[in-house]
């Protein structure tokens, strides 16, 4: 065991353990009908800045690390179990259906993306194309009103997948073009500086436009929030380059032979870009552990005892391949 997974991993169970003794009285594994509800409970606790920002770091960086372990190291197949009730927890706690969606997503490209250590630009395009005609099977085959599970997975992978964020954008580019700019002060340092415009979060600020009132969060992707609604259309230009500028000091980390094993790491944070703002996304959302995980905790295959040194070379990792 490397010097890092060693220090990573008595942290996460320290994390873990901090977590379950905050939320212990509330978790509970919810239905897709008792979702709301629970995340409501979730968000009338009081809990403190640390569990708040664990939920994000768990979900979205250390949990998916340890199943993308286990998944690329054969013998640390453990990980894969410890990732998977690290999920559940933050599940049991938070009820985000995403949180669920992460670990199909992970599997998936993992076992149908990756093939002989490389990832296929075809087998991706063909996911995508059948994820899209599922969901049209599903809509056609109940006549467009789906209904319970079928809605759900409708409603999960052609609205809040394919479609949510490309309306988001129009609407965004609609609310922010007769609306105050919030040049980057939607940013927790940036509003230290810039005074925010409004006094609601971003998402609600648009929601109440879009439908009315002020329960309605339509959070999107980091163009629209940290591009039209910080900069307006120009924004969106200084956000490309942002993430250009990021996605080449990554380049720098992700050698070849890492890259298959970054690529499962990322899959939480590339969901999380669609769905908040980049800065978001890296802090909250657990973006720069990810980063640190990938520079330092690639996994190094190791033989068991009993089978000697040369056991790898007869069994090698998928990762090396």
């Amino acid at each position: 065991m490397t010097t890092f997974f060693f220090f990573f991993f008595i942290f996460y169970l320290s994390a873990i353990a901090f977590y379950i003794g905050t939320y212990r009285g509330m978790m509970s594994f919810s239905a897709m009908d008792e979702i709301y509800d629970q995340r409501a409970r979730f968000g009338a606790m009081q809990a403190s800045t640390l569990a708040l920002y664990l939920t994000g770091w768990l979900s979205n960086a250390m949990n998916p690390y340890l199943l993308a372990v286990g998944l690329f190291d054969r013998t640390r197949r453990w990980a894969i179990a410890v990732g998977l009730a690290g999920q559940v927890i933050v599940f049991m706690a938070f009820a985000g259906k995403m949180m669920l969606v992460i670990l199909i997503v992970t599997f998936g490209f993992y076992f149908f993306a990756i093939n002989k250590g490389r990832i296929s630009a075809p087998r991706l395009a063909f996911g995508f194309a059948m994820l899209t005609a599922s969901s049209f099977a599903m809509l056609v085959a109940t006549d467009y009103q789906p209904v319970g599970t079928t809605l759900d997975m409708v409603a999960l992978i052609y609205m809040r997948t394919l479609g949510i964020q490309g309306a988001m954008t129009g609407v965004y580019a609609d609310v922010f073009s007769s609306s105050p700019l919030t040049y980057w002060s939607h940013m927790n340092i940036m509003n230290m500086i810039i005074d925010y415009p409004y006094k609601v979060p971003l998402g609600y600020v648009v929601g109440s436009r879009l439908v009315g009132g002020t329960g309605f969060n339509a959070n999107s992707h980091f163009w629209a929030t940290d591009g039209i609604a910080a900069y307006g259309m120009p924004g969106v230009v200084i956000m490309g380059a942002v993430l250009g500028l990021l996605l080449s000091l990554a380049n720098k980390v992700v050698t070849p032979d890492r890259l298959p094993f970054a690529a499962t790491v990322s899959i939480p944070f590339i969901m999380s870009l669609g769905n908040s703002s980049l800065f978001t996304s890296l802090v909250t959302g657990g973006g720069l552990i990810m980063v640190m995980m990938i520079a330092y905790g690639v996994p190094q295959p190791q033989a068991p005892r009993e089978r000697g040194a040369s056991y790898w070379h007869h069994m090698p990792s998928r990762l090396f391949r």
